[in-house]
C-alpha cells in the first residue's frame, strides 16, 4: 500500500501540528492568573478521532514542526525508486513520537546461509525529543521497544533536526541521487 494509506490505517494524516504559546495558570488568593512562559511554546495537533486540540510536548522558538505527510511523501518517493513496501506504521507516546516502516525488496545474506531482511524506517517526534529520521535497519518497528532497537542497530541514517531549515533538507533528500 502507499504512504497515504499506511497514514489513513494508522491515524496519522491530518494531524496539524503547531506551536502555540505556552501559558501558565497560577493560583493567587486574589484569584487565577495566566501568565505567558517566555520562548517557549506547546506543540499541538488535531487528534485524529475526537478532533480536539491535544498538547503534545514543550519546545523553544527555533523548533518547526515536521508534519507526518512530510515524510511519508518522502516514503512514497523512495518506494518508487527501490521498490521497497509499506509494512508498519503508528504512533506511539500519545501521539509524541511517529514511525512508518518500509521492507526493501532485497534480502541480504549472512555468511551466505542467513537471510537477513532490511528496512527503511522513518521516525519522527512532535514533542521536541529527537529528530525526523530515516534509518536502514535489520529491526522492523512496531513499537516503542522495537523503534529503540531500530536506532541502536541502524546501519545508514539520515536526520533533520525540527528547525526552520527542515522542509528544505527533506525537499533535498527526495531528489537526492547517489
Amino acid at each position: 500500500f502507499s504512504a497515504a494509506e499506511a497514514m489513513t490505517r494508522a491515524h496519522l494524516g491530518g494531524w496539524n501540528v503547531h506551536k502555540e504559546a505556552l501559558q501558565a495558570v497560577v493560583m493567587r488568593e486574589d484569584g487565577v492568573h495566566t501568565i505567558e512562559v517566555p520562548d517557549h511554546y506547546a506543540t499541538v495537533r488535531t487528534h485524529p478521532v475526537t478532533g480536539a486540540p491535544e498538547a503534545l510536548g514543550v519546545v523553544g522558538p527555533g523548533y518547526v514542526p515536521i508534519q507526518n505527510e512530510e515524510h511519508a511523501d518522502l516514503l512514497d518517493t523512495l518506494v518508487d525508486e527501490s521498490g521497497a513496501h509499506f509494512e508498519t506504521a503508528g504512533s506511539m507516546r500519545g501521539g509524541r513520537q511517529v514511525f512508518i516502516t518500509m521492507r526493501l525488496p532485497d534480502q541480504v545474506s549472512i555468511g551466505g546461509v542467513d537471510p537477513l531482511t532490511v528496512y527503511l524506517a522513518a521516525c519522527n517526534s512532535h514533542d521536541g525529543s529527537m529528530a525526523f529520521r530515516l534509518l536502514v535497519t535489520p529491526v522492523r518497528i512496531v513499537c516503542a521497544n522495537t523503534q529503540a532497537a531500530a536506532i541502536r542497530n541502524v546501519r545508514s541514517a539520515f536526520s533533520v533536526h525540527h528547525t526552520s531549515g527542515a522542509k528544505g533538507q527533506i525537499q533535498a533528500a527526495r531528489f537526492a541521487r547517489e
